[in-house]
């Protein structure tokens, strides 16, 4: 833990003493060459060197050295001039309220923990020569002297030239990466887990992650007839883990902090569209991969896998056509306030029929009303029928409940179930793709070198150990399996809304005809069309989770 440093302040700087203001920075809070711990022994060394006193320390932590400093959470503050007292520095604020005038010169581990580009450099130190501020850092740096400016101006120049050769060779390694097929680094994709790839000695490739990629396959199937507004209301409605929430857990639980039974008992989250959004139009889920809006092509043309796939190509610009089509995130099914839309018909005209609602409140009890009309009726002066009358949507709709449930209701329902299959198949290709550029290099001489021959071989039998091993293990393609729900159709309906029971109806393609001449007192007269598939099509309904377990 750091120790509590007394924070002083003088209203005039003492012109023998320097008030030193130290600055912590790392690009990844993980490094442990440079850690704070390190960084800040050696600020305390610098102000003993210099016989200064330390006014505070900045942590900019998982910063990188590309931030201007004037633009960093922590160091940012420290530059600014609260009034016009804080340019002289004899202005009277406290740390408590950060200002340019409470601090004399800066130090810091290093200079590329102040900066690692020059153009920053130069323009923080015409800064500090405009206000007479300093930079004082362990390397040489010592801004107060002309040797001191001399040498942070060359050291500044090799911390850029060595900032640019680092994207460069990360630039390049990304490349070689992506062309091998290894997954690059970074945020890994809801519904997978990175692993040492089973192609490459070397390097992570993207596998599915059981207990979330189930939920990215429910999220594709209700696509077919949901918007991303649908789906997010679903998912939340079934308390379903969230990314943030995911990524949470999976940290907590690398650190040791708490346990995977632990883990499971931490609020799941809420979900957005945008969430949804980004889920379902990563390409991932075809595992190829892409670059600049186009696909990394290996030698054979063939475009290079770096995780498993979800779904084909072709499903992934299909399902993506049918989110731009609705109208992307924020898109909702405005129809959906008629709970038979695109279900229940007029028997007389086949309109369409129109459902409204509308409440009455009559000795402080209030009644509800809903009720279906033929949409021609809407129309002024035109009626389908003369004796044309809103029909009770109550008596209509348990009259529909009434025949579905006669004709499915006892059956057993079953829910889809993904099963990724073990990719034995396309492991056995990739490993003689790379027996074939294995040879290509010995060929092209790639191996002359000490140790050359052995590491050749080496990896020549690696690669045939994994074909022999291959040969003797059962291909199983990814695939679905149906499972029992351990309830009756009646019962998962029994458990839905009207707005559900809708959505159902429309994806098994049952059709209501109600003749539109009976009114509200008199039982509706109903003839329900079911197709041949309706309950293939209901099985499938079940697959995309409409009916809640």
């Amino acid at each position: 833990m750091r120790e509590s440093l007394t924070l002083q302040h003088r209203a005039r700087p003492d012109a023998d003493t320097l008030r030193l203001l130290g600055e912590i920075r790392l690009s990844r809070e993980t490094e442990t060459s440079t850690s704070p711990e390190r960084q800040e022994e050696t600020i305390h060394g610098i102000r003993q060197m210099v016989q200064g006193v330390l006014v505070h320390i900045c942590d900019d932590l998982d910063v990188s050295g590309r931030v201007y400093p004037q633009q960093r959470p922590k160091l940012g503050p420290w530059f600014r001039a609260l009034d016009l007292t804080c340019e002289t520095s004899e202005c009277h604020h406290t740390p408590d309220e950060p200002c340019m005038g409470q601090w004399d010169a800066l130090v810091a581990w290093k200079m590329d923990r102040i900066t690692r580009r020059a153009l920053h450099f130069h323009t923080l130190m015409e800064w500090m020569k405009k206000y007479g501020k300093a930079i004082i850092t362990s390397d040489g740096v010592n801004t107060t002297t002309k040797a001191g400016r001399q040498m942070a101006e060359m050291m500044a120049m090799v911390a850029s030239w060595e900032w640019e050769a680092i994207q460069e060779r990360n630039e390049g390694a990304a490349e070689k990466m992506r062309q091998l097929g290894r997954w690059k680094g970074g945020v890994v994709p809801y519904g997978y887990k990175a692993v040492p790839s089973p192609i490459h000695e070397e390097g992570w490739y993207l596998v599915f992650e059981d207990d979330t990629i189930r939920h990215v396959q429910t999220m594709i199937n209700l696509s077919e007839d949901h918007s991303m507004k649908d789906i997010t209301t679903y998912l939340n409605e079934n308390g379903i883990v969230c990314p943030s929430e995911w990524r949470k857990r999976n940290q907590l639980i690398a650190k040791g902090d708490i346990t995977p039974a632990e883990a499971e008992e931490r609020a799941p989250g809420r979900w957005n569209q945008s969430s949804v959004h980004v889920i379902l139009t990563n390409r991932v889920l075809t595992g190829e991969s892409w670059k600049d809006g186009k696909p990394v092509r290996g030698k054979d043309g063939l475009p290079v896998m770096r995780a498993q796939a979800l779904m084909t190509k072709a499903a992934f610009e299909v399902m993506n056509r049918r989110f731009k089509k609705r109208g992307g995130v924020g898109e909702g099914v405005t129809k959906n306030a008629t709970d038979l839309r695109e279900v229940a018909y007029c028997m007389n005209c086949l309109a369409v029929l129109y459902e409204s609602n509308s409440s009455r409140t009559r000795n402080g009890k209030t009644t509800h009303y809903n009720y279906f009309r033929c949409s021609t009726n809407n129309t002024p002066g035109a009626k389908c029928h003369e004796g044309a009358v809103n029909m009770n949507g109550h008596d209509l709709k348990a009259v529909v409940e009434q025949y579905f449930l006669a004709e499915v209701g006892p059956e057993q329902a079953q829910v889809r179930v993904f099963v990724p299959g073990n990719d034995v198949g396309a492991e056995k290709e990739r490993c003689e793709t790379a027996l074939k550029e294995l040879s290509e290099e010995w060929d092209m001489n790639l191996y002359d070198y000490e140790g050359g021959r052995q590491d050749y071989l080496s990896r020549k039998k690696n690669l045939l150990d994994r074909m022999k091993k291959l040969e003797t293990e059962e291909i199983v393609k990814p695939h679905y399996e149906w499972q029992a729900m351990g309830k009756t159709y009646g019962e998962a309906w029994a458990g839905m809304t009207w707005k559900e029971r809708g959505n159902l109806l429309r994806t098994c393609g049952v059709k209501v005809l109600a003749w539109p001449t009976l009114g509200p007192k008199a039982p509706p007269r109903v003839l329900l069309d079911f197709p041949e598939d309706m309950k293939e099509r209901l099985r499938e309904h079940v697959a995309v989770s409409s009916f809640k377990s």
